[in-house]
């Protein structure tokens, strides 16, 4: 019996580490989802400033597929809208991105008027805090 109550603890203890430690996945506008800000009624980077950024945490990115998706750039083509040297182009239309180091993500759209059109930001992305994810606000669901 006490090592049915033990394993069980361990068990119980294991799967309470791993939701702590999981991060929160954050939906890319909200229920606007990725698309032309004038469409979504959205600014990204307003969106994105509402939000803090931590290693192990995801970006959804709910878009049309086929007409529209998701370059990850470096600083000097966010800032040019550049979007002939993409670092990661995702374009399933329902796509998860894994922010695992710290640092600075820049996205823009792989349309390329978008990009000029305000549908791009950037994040800046904290160390694996040992802190409650509860203390940090998810973006809003669906």
């Amino acid at each position: 019996l006490l090592a049915s109550t033990v394993s069980l603890a361990i068990t119980v203890l294991a799967v309470f580490a791993a939701i702590v430690s999981a991060g929160i996945q954050h939906n890319v506008g909200d229920k606007a989802g990725w698309k032309l800000p004038s469409l979504a009624k959205i600014n990204y980077t307003d969106w994105a400033s509402q939000y803090s950024f931590q290693v192990e945490d995801t970006l959804h990115f709910r878009y049309d597929q086929g007409t529209e998706s998701v370059l990850q750039v470096s600083l000097a083509d966010y800032v040019s809208c550049s979007n002939s040297k993409p670092l990661a182009t995702y374009d399933d239309g329902d796509t998860v991105v894994y922010l695992l180091r710290d640092g600075w993500y820049w996205f823009i759209s792989g349309v390329p008027s978008h990009c000029n059109l305000g549908q791009k930001f950037s994040i800046r992305v904290q160390p694996l805090s040992h802190g409650s994810y509860q203390d940090r606000a998810p973006s809003a669901a669906e």
